[in-house]
């Protein structure tokens, strides 16, 4: 499989191309027919440059991890609190929406995981994995200087924050219907949803969630 540097120009259209499908419609919904759209080129040219899909679908998703962690170590550089940590880490998934309504590339990807192949499901799992790690490193740090009180421990609480709230919004009544008529935005808590992944996250770190209010760290 291609290392991320040594993607040629070429290649490099050809994994845009193939991340950008991904986000619309899924690693199962599209084609070498629809790369070659796209890029405009031949088909056997995407084939000199990845033999099979999956080496392509594994390769947009090293890049899109790649891309991922290091916007993660700027936050951690930036932001020298808990809560501006936490805030600039969901501004990410925010911000991949707002551009183009396109959401998270591997949790397109996990939402599709009994379907992939071996390679692209452990690119994905490794992704998921580096967020894991990264949450916990930031609660931790949040603990040891007393910005948290967590209520449970700092792993629980990371796992939570990682996958809680997708799980929620997969789960809520009505949810698997608007995505079964191509409404991506059931991905995302609703106006119904938002205030109980907040009432659990809030009650598993400790934190009064009036008094963050008040101080304008988050919103009810």
């Amino acid at each position: 499989m291609k290392s991320l540097s040594e993607l040629t120009p070429s290649a490099t259209r050809i994994v845009d191309a193939a991340e950008g499908l991904i986000q619309a419609v899924g690693y199962n919904g599209f084609s070498y027919d629809d790369v070659a759209q796209v890029v405009g080129i031949r088909k056997p040219s995407i084939h000199h440059h990845f033999p099979t899909k999956a080496e392509l679908g594994a390769v947009v998703v090293q890049r899109y991890t790649q891309r991922f962690m290091n916007m993660l170590a700027e936050i951690v550089q930036l932001e020298l609190t808990l809560s501006g940590r936490l805030r600039s880490y969901a501004r990410l998934f925010e911000t991949t929406y707002a551009k183009d309504r396109r959401l998270c590339l591997c949790g397109m990807l996990g939402a599709e995981s009994d379907g992939l192949p071996p390679n692209v499901n452990q690119e994905v799992r490794d992704f998921f994995g580096k967020n894991l790690a990264w949450l916990k490193s930031v609660l931790q740090d949040g603990v040891k200087k007393g910005e948290i009180e967590p209520r449970c421990s700092v792993e629980v609480l990371a796992r939570f924050g990682c996958i809680g709230g997708g799980y929620v919004a997969g789960t809520w009544p009505g949810v698997q219907e608007r995505l079964a008529t191509g409404d991506r935005s059931a991905f995302f808590c609703d106006r119904q949803m938002k205030p109980i992944v907040l009432q659990v996250t809030y009650q598993l770190v400790g934190i009064d969630q009036r008094a963050m209010c008040l101080k304008g760290i988050i919103h009810e």
